[in-house]
């Protein structure tokens, strides 16, 4: 199967996705998330950062593998932007992804990968507790996860472009609405796009 179909396959996912979220929310059929116009252009957004993965990657199960990861880091950023949390439904289902890539794709490499989940860990949930949650333990939970996809050196770019990303950002905030100071970014969509990057680059 040609690696183009991915993009049409993450819309098509994304759409029964909504499907079936606005369904278990109703806890009834629900089709009404077909007829919003939004839930299609997050699609055609989903479609262009996949496809873009297809473009720079050669057909393997690797990029079967980081299409999943940004598709399930897409749906993970936009609940973050709506609702400043991050879901544990998908973090459950990215964490099932993440292990099985371990003995798929990173099974040359399980000390490393081993490392990674072990330093990571302890550095973003220590951050987490000692900046009064400046780093969420949702946002550390991530971190953690991703790690035994990206490996120690995979991971490290990502925590790093997802930080530079949040700092232009925030002084851009800062410069606009000085008065708002306090203002809290969602950190999902940063990681998003530094894992697309780091995807692309490696």
């Amino acid at each position: 199967m040609s690696p183009y179909f991915l993009p049409i396959g993450a819309l098509i996912l994304w759409l029964f996705y909504g499907v079936i979220e606005s369904s278990i929310k109703d806890k009834k059929i629900n089709f009404s998330v077909l007829k919003n116009k939004f839930t299609y252009l997050q699609g055609i957004i989903l479609v262009i950062l996949i496809g873009g993965l297809t473009y720079y990657e050669e057909p393997c199960i690797k990029l079967i593998f980081d299409s999943i990861v940004t598709f399930l880091l897409f749906a993970l950023a936009l609940v973050d932007i709506k609702e400043k949390v991050v879901s544990n439904k998908v973090i459950i289902m990215l964490a099932v992804v993440s292990v099985a890539s371990v003995f798929v794709i990173n099974k040359d490499n399980l000390i490393n990968v081993g490392i990674a989940f072990l330093v990571i860990s302890i550095v973003v949930f220590l951050l987490s507790k000692f900046t009064n949650e400046a780093l969420g333990y949702g946002d550390a939970i991530l971190l953690s996860i991703l790690s035994l996809y990206y490996g120690l050196d995979g991971i490290l770019m990502v925590l790093f472009l997802a930080s530079l990303f949040v700092a232009i950002i925030g002084v851009f905030y800062l410069i606009k609405s000085f008065k708002n100071r306090k203002k809290e970014m969602p950190f999902v969509p940063f990681i998003l796009v530094a894992c697309i990057l780091v995807n692309v680059l490696q």
